[in-house]
């Protein structure tokens, strides 16, 4: 259930972005909220912990490009939390699936 939520989320922003080139800081916090309570209904403390070092490695990851002016401050904080909803192992392969789509 939390996998669709997410999903629509993305969806949502995704449109938004096209439309108005901004995202919302509200939309980002509810994806790491739901980042966060997926990583705690799968794998508790643990789960939270891996979740929210997979939103600071993507923030650390992005933030150079950000301050150079190649990045928005929004994809920034969207590749923030999506490394908090996938988790460090996964951002990698998550930032090379949304780069080509």
């Amino acid at each position: 259930m939390l996998d669709v939520l997410i999903g629509i989320n993305l969806i949502i922003i995704g449109i938004i972005d096209i439309k108005t080139y901004r995202i919302s800081n509200l939309s980002i916090l509810i994806l790491v909220f739901l980042g966060i309570t997926n990583g705690y209904v799968f794998n508790l403390y643990a789960g939270v912990l891996r979740n929210i070092y997979g939103l600071f490695l993507g923030l650390l990851i992005f933030l150079p490009f950000y301050l150079i002016k190649v990045m928005g401050a929004g994809d920034v904080k969207l590749f923030a939390a999506v490394g908090c909803i996938n988790g460090p192992e996964y951002l990698i392969n998550s930032i090379l699936n949304i780069s080509i789509i």
